[in-house]
C-alpha cells in the first residue's frame, strides 16, 4: 500500500468519526503527508503491505516496527504524535465476494498487516478506520478486522522490585568474593572457603576443571558425552519448533518437510528427554545405594534438603528474572504475545514450579513451560528412598516390582491414548494430551526406573569385573541400535501428514512403547561403556572435552528456551523454513545459551553448590567422596 493511496483513503474514512483527539492526530498525519513531511511519510511507509506468497501459506507482513516506533514529532495544534505498532488481522471467515482474494489456508486464521498508529488511539477506535483502509486499499470486503497494538510496558511492581534486590545482592557477593579470593592468593594467606563462595575465579576454575579418564569404579564418565549430545538434540529440535511457530513465507512447505524421513530426527526429539529420565534413575539409585553401603541408612530430610538447594536456586533465578525484567528486555511486531510463552504463567504460579508440583497442579499454565520435567524428577526423587532401600536391603526380588511400576506407567499411557482418541504427531499437540499424557509422573516414570534398574546393576557388578561373550555384546550393540532406528521410524510414521489414516491403536502403541524401549537402548550403551565393551563410542563419550559443557547441561536445559523465544520474540521480518535456515538459527541459538549458562553457572549453581557442599559438611562432620555428583547435580537435564 502506498503513501499517496492511503492520502486518498484516510480523509473519506476520517470524516465519519467523532472528532477526538485520535482523528485529530491522524488527521494531521494525512494533512503532513499531503505536505511532504519526511517524519508522516516515514508513518505511512512503515504500513505493510497484503502479504506475497499466500499460495505457499504466507500470512503476515509485519511492515517496518521500528520506523514506526522512531516516530515522535510535536504539533501546535494536536499536541506530541508518537508511532504506535499495531498489527490488523483480517480473518479468515469472509463472504464469498472476499473470499476469492484468500488462498486456503488450511486453518489459518487470517491475514495480519503491521501498520502505523498514533500512540493515543485506542484498539477499539481504529477498528472501524483499519477495516476501512483494508476494505479499500487490498480490495476485498471483510466484515470486521482485529487490531492488535502493541500495549505500554506496566509500571514496575513488587517482582520487579524484588528482582533488582536480588540480583544487586548476588552482583554484590560476587564481587566481594571475588576481591577477597585474588586478594587472598596475593598476599598468600589461607582463604576462608565460606567466602570465596560466590569468587568468579574459584567457580571458574570448578567449570573448566576436567578430569582424565582413569576408568575408575566410582564414576561413570561416559555420561558426559550423553548429557551434552542429549541437551544439544533438545536446543535442535526447540530451534525448529520456534521457527515453526514463527511467521514464515512458506508454511505449505512444512507438509513436504514432514513427508521426508529426515524430519523424524526432529520429530523423535522427546526422546532426549527420556535419556535425562535414564541419567537421573540410574545417578539417583547408585549414589543413595552408596550412601546405604557407606552409613547403612539414610538422612531422608538431608537428601531431600540437599535436592531441593541444587536445583532451586537457578531455577528460582529464572523465575525471579522473566517476572521482573524478561518483559522489558525486547520488543518486535510479535513481542507482546510471545514473551508470554515463557514467563506469562509465572506470576501466578511461580509458587508451583518452585514446590516442583506444576504438572498436576497447572498443567495447562506450566511456569516456564519446559520446567515441567523438573517437577516428574523432583517427585520421582521424593519416592526413591521407598525403592532404593529396598533394593539395598532385599535385593533382586524387589527388581519384580520395580518391573511392575514400568508396567503399570506404560498400561496408564496406553490406556489415556486409547480412551480419549490421542494421537502422537507432534503436529497435534495439544493442552489435553500434555495435561494426560505428556507431563504426569505415572506416565513418564518408566524411563526413570529403566536408569534405577540400571544404576542398581552397575553398583552391583562395579567391584567385579564381568566377562561378556562378543557374540552377546554384539547382540546388545545391534539391539540398542535396531531400537533407535525404530523410534525413528515410528517418529516419521505418527507425524507424517498422511499419519491420521492409522488407527488410534498404532499411535498409542508407538507412545507407550518408545519412551521405555529408548530408555532400554540408551542403558544398554551406558552398560556397555561401564563395563568395557563400548569401543570406540565409550572413547568418544568418555572425552573429557565434554565435561565443563555437561556441567553447565542444568542452566543450558533452563535457559535455551526463554533464549530461542526473546530471539524469535523479537524478529522484525518473516523468515523463511528450511532445514538449512534451523540448522543456522540452531547454532545462534546454542552459541548464545551457552555464553548465558556460563554466566548463570558462575553466579547461581556453582555458588549455591558449594554452600550446599559446606552444609552436607557440617552435618556429617566429613567431606562426601568424589563421585559423579558434581556440583551440578549430574543426575539431572
Amino acid at each position: 500500500m502506498s503513501p499517496l493511496v492511503l492520502l486518498t483513503l484516510l480523509p473519506l474514512v476520517l470524516a465519519q468519526q467523532r472528532q477526538d483527539l485520535c482523528t485529530a492526530q491522524l488527521e494531521e498525519i494525512v494533512a503532513a503527508s499531503s505536505a511532504g513531511e519526511p517524519w508522516a511519510l516515514a508513518v505511512l511507509d512503515s504500513w505493510g503491505r497484503w502479504p506475497s506468497g499466500q499460495f505457499s501459506g504466507n500470512q503476515f507482513d509485519l511492515g517496518a516496527y521500528d520506523q514506526c516506533r522512531r516516530q515522535s514529532i510535536f504539533s501546535d495544534s494536536v499536541g506530541r504524535i508518537e508511532g504506535r505498532y499495531c498489527l490488523v488481522v483480517v480473518p479468515r471467515q469472509l463472504n464469498s465476494t472476499a473470499g476469492r482474494f484468500f488462498v486456503d489456508m488450511q486453518g489459518i486464521d487470517g491475514v495480519a498487516v503491521g501498520m502505523c498508529f498514533p500512540k493515543v488511539c485506542s484498539e477499539r477506535q481504529l477498528r472501524e478506520p483499519a477495516l476501512q483502509i483494508v476494505n479499500s486499499s487490498f480490495g476485498i470486503a471483510a466484515d470486521h478486522v482485529q487490531v492488535q497494538c502493541e500495549g505500554d510496558l506496566p509500571r514496575p511492581g513488587a517482582a520487579r522490585r524484588t528482582a533488582i534486590m536480588v540480583f544487586t545482592l548476588i552482583a554484590t557477593l560476587t564481587v566481594f568474593s571475588t576481591i577477597y579470593d585474588l586478594a587472598s592468593r596475593y598476599f598468600k594467606p589461607k582463604p576462608v572457603e565460606l567466602w570465596t563462595t560466590f569468587s568468579l575465579r574459584r567457580n571458574w576454575n570448578q567449570l573448566i576443571q576436567v578430569r582424565p579418564s582413569t576408568g575408575n569404579s566410582e564414576l561413570i564418565e561416559c555420561i558426559h558425552g550423553i548429557r551434552v549430545l542429549a541437551i544439544g538434540w533438545i536446543i535442535l529440535g526447540h530451534s525448529y519448533m520456534m521457527i515453526l511457530s514463527a511467521p514464515v513465507i512458506n508454511p505449505f512447505d512444512t507438509f513436504d518437510w514432514r513427508s521426508s524421513f529426515h524430519s523424524a530426527l526432529i520429530t523423535t526429539g522427546p526422546n532426549s528427554v527420556d535419556t535425562f529420565f535414564v541419567l537421573s534413575g540410574l545417578l539417583t539409585c547408585w549414589g543413595l545405594l552408596k550412601e546405604l553401603d557407606r552409613n547403612k541408612k539414610l538422612n531422608v530430610p538431608l537428601l531431600y534438603l540437599h535436592r531441593y538447594l541444587r536445583l532451586t536456586p537457578v531455577f528460582a533465578a529464572l523465575i525471579l528474572f522473566t517476572v521482573g525484567f524478561y518483559q522489558r528486555i525486547g520488543d518486535g511486531p510479535l513481542w507482546s504475545e510471545t514473551y508470554q510463552f515463557t514467563s506469562g504463567n509465572c506470576k501466578q504460579y511461580w509458587w508451583s514450579a518452585l514446590l516442583y508440583v506444576q504438572n498436576y497442579v497447572n498443567p495447562h499454565q506450566v511456569c516456564l513451560g519446559h520446567s515441567w520435567y523438573l517437577s516428574v524428577d523432583m517427585q520421582l526423587f521424593l519416592l526413591s528412598p521407598l525403592i532404593v532401600y529396598p533394593l539395598w536391603r532385599w535385593g533382586p526380588r524387589v527388581l519384580i516390582a520395580v518391573a511392575v511400576l514400568i508396567l503399570a506407567s506404560m498400561g496408564c499411557l496406553l490406556s489415556v491414548f486409547l480412551v480419549n482418541d490421542l494421537r502422537a504427531s507432534v503436529a497435534e499437540a495439544s493442552l489435553l494430551r500434555d495435561r494426560l499424557a505428556y507431563l504426569p509422573t505415572h506416565t513418564r516414570m518408566g524411563a526413570w526406573f529403566v536408569g534405577l534398574i540400571l544404576g542398581y546393576v552397575l553398583h552391583r557388578i562395579k567391584r567385579k569385573p564381568i566377562q561378556i561373550p562378543t557374540i552377546y555384546a554384539t547382540l546388545g550393540w545391534l539391539t540398542s541400535l535396531a531400537i533407535m532406528i525404530a523410534c525413528l521410524v515410528g517418529a516419521y510414521g505418527t507425524n507424517h501428514p498422511n499419519s491420521h489414516q492409522n488407527g488410534f491403536l498404532v499411535d498409542a502403541l508407538y507412545e507407550t512403547g518408545r519412551h521405555v524401549l529408548w530408555a532400554c537402548s540408551v542403558a544398554w550403551i551406558i552398560f556397555a561403556c561401564t563395563t568395557g565393551y563400548g569401543g570406540p563410542i565409550n572413547t568418544l563419550l568418555s572425552a573429557t572435552y565434554w565435561q565443563p559443557f555437561g556441567k553447565l547441561s542444568y542452566c543450558l536445559y533452563l535457559l535455551h528456551l526463554p533464549m530461542q523465544v526473546l530471539l524469535t520474540g523479537t524478529q522484525r521480518t518473516v523468515r523463511h523454513f528450511s532445514d538449512l535456515e534451523a540448522i543456522h538459527a540452531f547454532g545462534g541459538d546454542a552459541s548464545l545459551t551457552v555464553l548465558a549458562s556460563v554466566g548463570w553457572t558462575l553466579l547461581f549453581e556453582v555458588p549455591f553448590a558449594n554452600l550446599d557442599g559446606s552444609l552436607r559438611k557440617v552435618v556429617r562432620k566429613k567431606p562426601a567422596s568424589r563421585t559423579n555428583e558434581e556440583f551440578t547435580s549430574e543426575e539431572r537435564g
